[in-house]
């Protein structure tokens, strides 16, 4: 098994946790009764404002300005209104999907959610009415749409053994590819400035300055295996699996190299960062909060135990999303 393939591992179980689900998912108050615990351990500083059980998921987008929050499963996307979270959340809407929504993009600009559907590839939709998302168009990427970046006029696709696939989306309703990198198993994406930073057994630089014809210029080995990245020029956090939390300098992109490490509890699958703070999914060891203030000395702050594995994490506002391997959303705060 290649390095960056471990992340595909979760897709085949997701599947398998999802075969007769048959929940009936409308507003949800309190699912305490309905999940195990395992002790829920967390630092006192961190806490657990709200829940909503589902089955098995993976993706999270949020539009923050109206407390949406995208949650992606084995065949729907979830639209949440997340406004109260300690009182209700309410399902407003479901989004069917020809295969599991493994990535999620939101541009709170055109009210446009970007669906990456495994090997069913991407999906356009418009948010504008929460209720009732339409479908705007589609696009079959070639490998497995497992990382999505939206930047302009262009979509970029972490498309698995398609490498980086870039979408021009000016017409949603008619997507078309206009330019491609090969890369092996690439799995999620994020696009800062002229750079495309994708995962791809391990951190590939790609300039695209010009989609038509993006360019390799530095590629960056982790010790362990990367499954997500998020850019804060100038620097990439790195959730590296086993290897925790990763900091590296893109001062230069031709020129990457480690800056920070701190080996998280758990396995690191992904990170979302707003200063000072790093939030990191770790599978069995739940969300975990690391102040990068000096992002050569990453310490942990805070830290709240899943009851099930947490895979993904967004912020919404001052809320922490978590997304369950097996129980859902779960919604935290850091006093």
């Amino acid at each position: 098994m290649r390095r960056s393939t471990v992340r595909y591992a979760i897709w085949v179980t997701i599947g398998m946790l999802s075969v007769g689900a048959g929940h009936d998912f409308n507003t949800i108050t309190d699912v305490s009764q309905q999940v195990p615990t395992k002790g829920c351990l967390d630092s006192l500083s961190t806490c657990c404002v709200g829940k909503w059980l589902s089955d098995a998921t993976w993706s999270v987008a949020c539009d923050e300005a109206r407390n949406l929050v995208f949650l992606g499963s084995a065949d729907s996307v979830y639209v949440l209104d997340c406004s109260s979270p300690a009182d209700t959340i309410v399902l407003l809407s479901s989004i069917p999907t020809q295969d599991c929504a493994s990535a999620l993009f939101y541009d709170p600009q055109t009210s446009h959610l970007y669906i990456g559907e495994r090997l069913a590839g991407i999906s356009i939709w418009d948010i504008t009415q929460s209720a009732a998302p339409t479908e705007l168009g589609r696009f079959d990427t070639p490998g497995c749409a497992c990382g999505l970046y939206a930047a302009g006029s262009h979509l970029f696709v972490a498309d698995g053994d398609g490498g980086l696939r870039i979408i021009d989306i000016r017409l949603p309703s008619d997507p078309g590819e206009v330019g491609y990198c090969l890369l092996p198993c690439a799995c999620d994406v994020f696009v800062h400035a002229s750079y495309a930073y994708v995962v791809a057994e391990g951190l590939e630089i790609i300039d695209v300055e010009t989609p038509a014809h993006p360019q390799k210029v530095a590629y960056w080995d982790s010790p362990a295996v990367i499954h997500d990245v998020f850019v804060v020029h100038p620097y990439v956090y790195a959730a590296d699996d086993w290897g925790g939390l990763r900091v590296v300098d893109i001062s230069k992109p031709t020129a990457p190299h480690e800056v920070g490490h701190y080996e998280t509890e758990g396995y690191a699958w992904a990170v979302s960062v707003i200063n000072p703070y790093a939030y990191v999914a770790a599978d069995h060891a739940g969300l975990r909060i690391l102040d990068v203030s000096d992002p050569s000395k990453p310490r942990e702050v805070g830290y709240y135990e899943t009851p099930g594995d947490a895979v993904n994490v967004a912020v919404l506002g001052s809320d922490i999303l978590i997304t369950d391997l097996r129980y859902g959303l779960r919604i935290y705060r850091k006093d």
